[in-house]
């Protein structure tokens, strides 16, 4: 896992024509992708929802979570848990100075990992791939939206549905 700069991951988004804006979310969405809204399921079940999350980008070669808000709920965040994740991996920034984690392919577990402590930690993050099966938008409102044209992937994410 390497960190990166809001800028630095920022090139990743421009490098596969998706919008930069970490504000508004719809811009993920890309023509003719469907969409899936699932609500966070119960803690003993996230781990399973994240790695069904990172399984549609198995092939990439690189993957990027980017971290586009934390701190909203201060009495619900474990920022210790992140920070003892990042320090696992050689990482020692703080994540507003490097909110990009970037990820390579035989690190597709560590991803998921880090998507439930996202979802834990009540924290705002978009995850993108390199061959851009899908784009996922983890928000604090204990929703992940995902973006894709793979009607495969909306149907196994289905079963986390309400």
């Amino acid at each position: 896992m390497y960190l990166l700069t809001e800028d630095e991951s920022k090139g990743y988004f421009k490098n596969l024509k998706i919008s930069d804006s970490l504000t508004d979310y719809k811009n993920l969405c890309m023509e003719n992708d469907k969409e899936i809204s699932i609500p966070y399921p119960k803690v003993q079940n996230m781990n399973q929802l994240s790695n069904v999350l990172v399984d549609s980008a198995r092939y990439s070669e690189w993957h990027l979570l980017l971290l586009t808000s934390w701190w909203i709920f201060p009495s619900s965040e474990d920022a210790n848990l992140y920070y003892s994740f990042q320090k696992y991996h050689g990482g020692t920034k703080p994540y507003y100075e490097m909110p990009g984690h970037l990820f390579m392919n035989h690190e597709i577990k560590e991803l998921a990992t880090l998507i439930t402590i996202c979802c834990a930690n009540l924290y705002d993050a978009i995850v993108i791939s390199q061959l851009n099966i899908s784009r996922i938008h983890l928000s604090h409102d204990e929703f992940v939206d995902v973006y894709t044209k793979e009607n495969s992937i909306i149907e196994d994410l289905k079963k986390y549905h309400d």
